[in-house]
């Protein structure tokens, strides 16, 4: 479920959905707190600028490639 996800200490899998829910689905910042639930947008924000710059500095690479190849097949 995703309650129980988005709350695992470490994981990077939250983080991800909202970078992709922004970069590739143009979602606000706000829609995406309301979509995850009790995450303030401020959060989010920091979130998203943080995979971003794992994304930037080379890390998850080829997982950032599979999710938008996945994307892109929907």
């Amino acid at each position: 479920k995703w309650e129980v996800f988005r709350d695992r200490h470490g994981d990077w899998g939250r983080d991800a959905a909202l970078y992709f829910g922004r970069k590739q689905g143009r979602m606000k910042l706000l829609e995406l707190s309301a979509a995850v639930g009790d995450i303030d947008y401020g959060s989010v924000a920091g979130a998203i600028s943080r995979f971003g710059k794992r994304v930037a500095k080379g890390e998850l690479c080829a997982e950032v490639k599979r999710v938008k190849t996945q994307l892109s097949k929907t």
